[in-house]
């Protein structure tokens, strides 16, 4: 169940608020066909596209509810997908779009995320990168998007676990986790199969850093921990 979404469209005035939505890791479910985006000229007072080094532009509060409703069920389907997985799955992620002067998304972060699965934070990404907005007036634009996802109230929720009991981990995988030059420090959520499995996420501020998460997470999901018990667990660790 998504408990919300909210979009800003930096330079405009009140936030939208769409309802959330998903994807997955391998082939996200794609929104409806995204509109064309609309020359900016025939919208925008004073020279339409004309931009200002380092000031960003704006988008209309009313396309972007309007785009980010259209991909409503495509996020909704990315964290509903990974419920099948992750029965205890729940939190809220943060993205950041990076939208281009013909109004095509030229990259998403997950800036903030406590959903501790990289499999639908990588869906909800492809989802994000697939939107088209209208042209900003005045240069590129930034879009923000929070939503918070629970499974509902019959779901028990993951035992929470102490980071100390991934110490053994961190010490075996030093080397691993070093070759992913910019993750350390990383925040990582990380919940613990009945079986000992490990799946994990992680937000990040960078295109940089969405690589180095990307290297960290492949490290992390492969671990193996003693059994937590006859059900899931959840715990927040912070990369050497």
């Amino acid at each position: 169940m998504a408990l919300g979404g909210l979009w800003l469209a930096l330079g405009c005035a009140s936030s939208p608020r769409p309802a959330a939505s998903p994807e997955t890791r391998s082939e996200a479910p794609r929104p409806a066909p995204p509109q064309a985006a609309v020359d900016a000229g025939t919208r925008c007072p004073n020279g339409g596209g004309m931009t200002i080094e380092g000031q960003l532009g704006t988008i209309a509060q009313g396309n972007v509810r309007e785009v980010i409703a259209q991909a409503g069920e495509a996020f909704q389907a990315c964290y509903t997908r990974r419920l099948e997985v992750i029965p205890v799955l729940s939190g809220a992620i943060e993205l950041r779009l990076r939208v281009g002067v013909d109004g095509r998304v030229r990259y998403a972060l997950p800036v903030q995320s406590g959903l501790g699965d990289g499999e639908t934070e990588a869906c909800m990404l492809g989802v994000a990168r697939a939107l088209v907005f209208e042209a900003p007036c005045g240069g590129e634009a930034e879009v923000t998007h929070r939503a918070e996802y629970d499974p509902g109230p019959d779901v028990r929720a993951a035992t929470p676990l102490a980071a100390t009991r991934f110490d053994a981990a961190l010490r075996t995988h030093r080397r691993a986790l070093a070759a992913c030059a910019g993750a350390s420090g990383l925040d990582v959520q990380a919940y613990i199969a009945p079986d000992g499995r490990v799946m994990a996420g992680a937000g990040a501020s960078s295109e940089a850093q969405l690589t180095a998460r990307s290297c960290a997470l492949g490290v992390v999901t492969g671990w193996r921990m003693p059994p937590p018990g006859s059900w899931w667990a959840r715990s927040r660790l912070t990369l050497p």
